[in-house]
């Protein structure tokens, strides 16, 4: 007796008639006799009595058919619980993460839950923290979000690094020195941020917001390399210094000695947790965050 059998006994129980079993099955009358009686003969059993009307089982019959029911049930779980299993160990997640992040910290963050978790698939897109990625959350197109900056969120938020914003020059500037070389301005987001740290530390430490004279540049790149020939200064979190060693780095401060920072944080909707890979992915990150993110 096997799959078949118990579908062919179901379908009988149900329709009490040969006929429409057979239609139901999309078989012959003859090979749906034919099988029966040699399921009968396995089980050396009477399975059904013909009456001018259809069929009637009997005990045995009865018996069969409440146990293909239960059978053909259990199997159906079966196959979606493995398909859910292999479904869970396939499923690819998307992990969004800003532009400035995926050049200098993603390669180690990756490598590192590869090893942990070789069997999730993990899908990468990179974008501009402020528009692109907190759209792409919104939308689903990514499941869990690393930006830089704060933005507008009500789901699951957490801070994964602070990189603290400095002076970057050439050779060490004293204050006073600062309004007298240009200002190499990096025009995106980051300006705003940047310039408003600026004013405040200016002010602190100058009496007065920042009047220099101001160069504008499209890239950090092209502000750093500026930098690096004598041309100017620039004010920008610790991290875009990793390929520009050789200039110096000079941490802003509060007058309560408290650093101006840059957050970095990891977003996240609360029913995408439900989903057990990326609830491994995110516990993985904020175990790790000191780790991944220095």
């Amino acid at each position: 007796m096997d799959l078949k059998d118990c579908e062919i006994i179901k379908v009988m129980s149900e329709e009490l008639n040969l006929t429409k079993t057979a239609e139901k099955l999309y078989t012959s009358q003859p090979s749906l006799t034919y099988r029966l009686n040699k399921l009968e003969e396995e089980l050396d059993v009477v399975l059904f009595k013909r009456l001018s009307t259809g069929i009637v089982l009997t005990k045995e019959g009865e018996y069969l058919a409440e146990y293909s029911k239960k059978f053909l049930l259990e199997y159906e779980i079966m196959k979606k619980n493995i398909k859910n299993i292999k479904d869970s160990e396939e499923r690819k997640i998307n992990l969004g993460i800003s532009t400035t992040m995926a050049k200098y910290k993603l390669a180690f963050i990756l490598q590192s839950l590869k090893e942990v978790y070789p069997q999730i698939k993990i899908n990468i897109i990179s974008g501009n923290s402020y528009h692109e990625l907190p759209k792409l959350l919104k939308e689903e197109k990514i499941d869990i979000g690393i930006l830089r900056g704060d933005v507008p969120w009500n789901e699951e938020k957490y801070i994964v690094s602070k990189e603290p914003y400095g002076i970057i020059s050439q050779k060490l500037l004293k204050i006073e020195e600062l309004e007298k070389i240009p200002y190499i301005q990096y025009e995106t987001n980051t300006v705003v941020k940047s310039r408003i740290f600026l004013d405040e530390w200016s002010k602190i430490y100058l009496g007065k917001p920042f009047q220099g004279e101001i160069i504008k540049v499209n890239s950090t790149e092209a502000s750093l390399e500026m930098i690096k020939s004598g041309i100017g200064w620039t004010v920008l979190p610790k991290i875009h210094m990793q390929n520009f060693k050789e200039l110096n780095f000079f941490p802003m401060v509060k007058l309560n000695g408290e650093p101006f920072e840059r957050e970095t944080y990891l977003l996240v909707k609360r029913e995408k947790l439900k989903d057990e890979n990326i609830k491994k992915i995110v516990e993985n990150i904020l175990e790790n965050k000191e780790r991944y993110f220095k």
